[in-house]
């Protein structure tokens, strides 16, 4: 009897959230300062504060995620003067420290997904009549970005945004949460594109590759947005690898040895299975014949969604 009454007690814990009075976890707080900040992380933070989609921007450290994003409840805050509460319907664990979410922020029964991968947050939600999303800064820090609503009149997607008669325009394509609620639970949907980066060793050997990846992953992302594709796609670097391989190698050569899983591409297939990736990238040190190669630019399917890129044009972002 004892066991059912603690198991019964945790059920209704979950489904009706925490004990009166009880305070919630926070899953992060907002920096004051970018002090803090990597210099590779205080220029993606610039980056994103220069693009014209882009409202009010604050970055933070996430607090022991999986811990928090697994409670039946937790706090979020998303300015300086506004905290509210998030409530976990559904969790997908892909590794200990990457999962993906999906619960309600406040009153609204939209169901938002987010996405944390080693420490990076995904995700787009709409709260207190604005529309916000993360965007990771690499290493684990992040950013949380209100759309800039006046850029959005001007500026309007065909496919998606749009000025209501209030003057206010919603990615959503309906009218403000002010009307009701229940307008809201419709979800629209938000492309995720997961991505494995596999590195030479002597690229390694040049550079931190792991954080080399991560900063190739976020300027990706800052094109999407920058191209007003943000509220529909957001790219993620689910996983990076090393391998060991002689060098400089033909753009073909190492493209073919990728998709077939040639030596030393052997382990990709599993990693990739492994994390959930849609897209694999190998980034060289020194490539011949181009700087950069892909199966098929157009993919339509995961056997064609690899491509070979040299380390040097990846990090002028020009590849």
């Amino acid at each position: 009897m004892c066991y059912r009454r603690i198991i019964l007690f945790a059920i209704s814990l979950f489904i009706c959230g925490p004990v009166l009075g009880q305070s919630l976890s926070r899953l992060y707080d907002l920096s004051a300062s970018e002090d803090g900040l990597l210099k590779e992380q205080r220029q993606r933070l610039l980056d994103i504060k220069d693009e014209p989609a882009s409202g009010t921007v604050a970055h933070f450290m996430l607090n022991n995620p999986v811990s928090v994003l697994t409670k039946p409840e937790f706090e979020l805050i998303i300015s300086d003067e506004t905290t509210i509460n998030a409530r976990t319907r559904g969790i997908t664990r892909k590794s200990p420290t990457s999962l993906v979410w999906q619960g309600n922020f406040g009153d609204d029964p939209t169901i938002v997904t987010l996405i944390l991968t080693n420490g990076d947050l995904l995700g787009h939600f709409r709260a207190e009549d604005m529309e916000w999303r993360f965007q990771p800064l690499g290493g684990g820090a992040n950013a949380i970005v209100s759309h800039n609503y006046s850029y959005l009149e001007e500026n309007p997607d065909p496919s998606g945004i749009r000025v209501d008669g209030s003057g206010e325009a919603s990615i959503f394509g309906k009218a403000p949460s002010n009307e009701s609620s229940a307008m809201y639970a419709a979800m629209p949907v938000i492309e995720t594109i997961d991505i494995l980066v596999v590195y030479s060793d002597d690229a390694q050997a040049l550079e931190n590759m792991a954080s080399a990846a991560a900063g190739y992953v976020s300027q990706l992302q800052t094109a999407i947005n920058n191209a007003g594709l943000g509220h529909k796609i957001q790219v993620a670097l689910v996983h990076s690898m090393e391998v060991t391989i002689t060098e400089p190698i033909a753009d073909t050569t190492a493209l073919d040895d990728l998709v077939n899983g040639n030596s030393p591409f052997g382990g990709v297939a599993s990693a990739r299975t492994t994390h959930g990736a849609d897209i694999v990238v190998f980034v060289a040190d020194q490539l011949t014949g181009s700087k950069g190669l892909s199966e098929d630019i157009f993919a339509t399917s995961a056997s064609l969604a690899f491509s070979v890129v040299e380390r040097g044009p990846a990090n002028s972002a020009k590849t």
